[in-house]
């Protein structure tokens, strides 16, 4: 403990906070009733609990005194990564767009625009027929894998 405090004091730390980690030990001794079939205290018995500390947690403040030129190159460092923070963020906002207007599109149902009874069956997806809907099943999916890449 000297020796923390004795780094404490040479690198100017400020102490803010002193936590004490606590802990107890005890022991109890009863009465024991052994005359029916469960054993049990009775309530009554003899023993100490003592609390004591475990450890503790010292919450530190320092004051570092920068030049000019230091704190404009932290400032610039600051502004940096928060720059670089707001571009993933917009990046994962757009991939995130991309892949909703993907799923839009998945989820876009394919009509069955046969003339009649006896008609060969025909499929619309986004206004084109198709003759199968497999052929339109096809075209859905690479209109989404289209928008899934941003194309």
């Amino acid at each position: 403990m000297n020796a923390l405090l004795a780094e404490i004091g040479r690198d100017e730390w400020e102490i803010k906070s002193v936590i004490p980690l606590t802990s107890s030990r005890t022991y109890v001794e009863g009465l024991i009733n052994n005359h029916g079939m469960f054993q049990n205290t009775w309530g009554a018995g003899y023993g100490y609990g003592a609390p004591y500390a475990e450890g503790v947690v010292l919450i530190c403040q320092r004051r570092v005194e920068l030049t000019e030129a230091e704190h404009a190159e932290w400032r610039a460092a600051k502004e940096a990564k928060a720059r670089q923070a707001a571009e993933e963020k917009a990046a994962a906002q757009r991939a995130e767009e991309r892949k909703s207007a993907a799923k839009a599109i998945r989820d876009t149902p394919i009509e069955n625009v046969s003339g009649g009874l006896f008609a060969r069956a025909r499929y619309r997806f986004d206004g084109v027929e198709y003759d199968e809907n497999a052929a339109a099943m096809a075209a859905r999916e690479e209109k989404a894998r289209r928008a899934e890449e941003g194309a």
